[in-house]
C-alpha cells in the first residue's frame, strides 16, 4: 500500500474537523433556504388570493354601476383565477361578502365586502 505524504510530512486528505465544519455549514445553509422557500410560497399565495379579491370587487362595482345593484352571485365578467378559489358568501342589492382561499396553501383565506377592503379570514 502506497500512502502519499505531503511536504510537511502528513498524509494527504481532509481532517475530521474540516469535514464536520463543512457539514455544519451545509446544514445551516439548507435550513435558511428551506425557511425562505416556505415564506416565499405563503407570500405568493397571499398575493394570489388578494389579487383575485381585488378583481372580483372591481367586477362587482362595475355591475353595480351599470345595473344600480350588486349581483346575487359572482358576476359573469369575473373568471376564476388559477391560484385561488373565489366564492360568493352572501349579499343583497346593496352589499356582498366574497371569500377566497388559496389552492396551494389552504390556510390562506381572505374576504372582501362592498367597501372594497380585503381582510384576512372568511366572511363574518
Amino acid at each position: 500500500m502506497h500512502i502519499e505524504i505531503n511536504p510537511r510530512g502528513r498524509r494527504a486528505g481532509f481532517t475530521l474537523v474540516e469535514v464536520l465544519v463543512t457539514l455544519v455549514v451545509l446544514a445551516i445553509l439548507s435550513g435558511v433556504i428551506i425557511v425562505g422557500f416556505g415564506n416565499w410560497r405563503e407570500d405568493t399565495a397571499e398575493t394570489e388570493v388578494s389579487s383575485s379579491l381585488s378583481d372580483v370587487a372591481l367586477a362587482m362595482k362595475n355591475h353595480q354601476n351599470f345595473k344600480n345593484s350588486f349581483p346575487s352571485g359572482l358576476p359573469n365578467s369575473f373568471k376564476q383565477p388559477p391560484g385561488a378559489e373565489v366564492s360568493y358568501a352572501s349579499g343583497d342589492d346593496n352589499s356582498y361578502c366574497i371569500n377566497s382561499v388559496s389552492r396551494s396553501i389552504s390556510s390562506v383565506k381572505m374576504y372582501v365586502t362592498e367597501t372594497g377592503e380585503i381582510k384576512n379570514g372568511t366572511c363574518p
